[in-house]
């Protein structure tokens, strides 16, 4: 095995194998006694600075599962990986590949790709695990299975169990103001009303400063830093990815 930090690992197991262990329950038979996986991620796009390590990860651990433990039940995995550069349309036709080879389950890292196959993966009751995506699209679960879960919920339990009292041991004075940086879709357009249903849990805590959704594929925040930076905020809230 390639060195991968030991937390990388404990997240990919924790993820992947109640995933892989569901297959051969619910998907077609493997071909010629191996289990075939689409790997479909983004390795030289937006978001290749932080979905290349999950991959390595990933491949980590299923060369971990043959070398070490003989398969899943005695078959090999075969990892078919696909750089989709986060681009719909080349996750759709790769997809469409895989599928011919005879893919099982699939892996998906980002949301835009996700979405172009999502109907597909539904049709071909092709079971899916991604580590991207808002949980809100995928209510109820289908094929499938967001490991994200509702991210603006987990953001807010991290502003209010961790951050906030920080800033009071710093000296903070009620209300803390915030700043929302928030992705034009599903995922980052959940921040506010989950922002707005901490602060009337929490009367006098927060204050909302500024609110800005850039482009979920945008690569320049310097408008909406600027924007945030200027309301003169104690936290800067990004419910964004990557």
């Amino acid at each position: 095995m390639t060195q991968v930090s030991k937390l990388a690992m404990v997240i990919i197991v924790a993820l992947l194998l109640p995933a892989l262990l569901f297959v051969p329950a619910c998907a077609p038979k493997a071909t010629e006694g191996t289990i075939k996986v689409q790997i479909s991620t983004d390795l030289t796009g937006p978001y290749a600075g932080v979905m290349k390590y999950i991959y390595y990860a990933t491949i980590d651990y299923f060369n971990y599962i043959n070398e070490e433990e003989g398969g899943i039940k005695g078959h090999e995995v075969v990892a078919l990986s696909y750089d989709d550069k986060s681009d719909p349309a080349l996750s759709s036709t790769y997809y469409d590949q895989a599928r011919t080879e005879g893919i099982v389950a699939r892996l998906q890292s980002t949301t835009p790709s996700l979405l172009a196959v999502l109907s597909k993966l539904e049709a071909d009751q092709i079971p899916s695990i991604g580590v991207a995506a808002s949980a809100t699209l995928f209510n109820p679960p289908s094929w499938h299975y967001s490991t994200v879960g509702d991210w603006a919920k987990q953001f807010c339990s991290a502003l209010d169990g961790y951050f906030y009292p920080k800033w009071k041991e710093a000296g903070g004075t009620d209300p803390m103001r915030l700043s929302l940086v928030c992705w034009d879709m599903t995922l980052g357009r959940s921040g506010p009303p989950a922002v707005e249903a901490l602060m009337a849990m929490r009367p006098g805590r927060y204050e909302v400063v500024s609110t800005t959704f850039p482009s979920m594929t945008t690569m320049d925040y310097v408008s909406d830093l600027s924007t945030a930076k200027a309301a003169n905020p104690d936290l800067i809230l990004a419910f964004v990815s990557g």
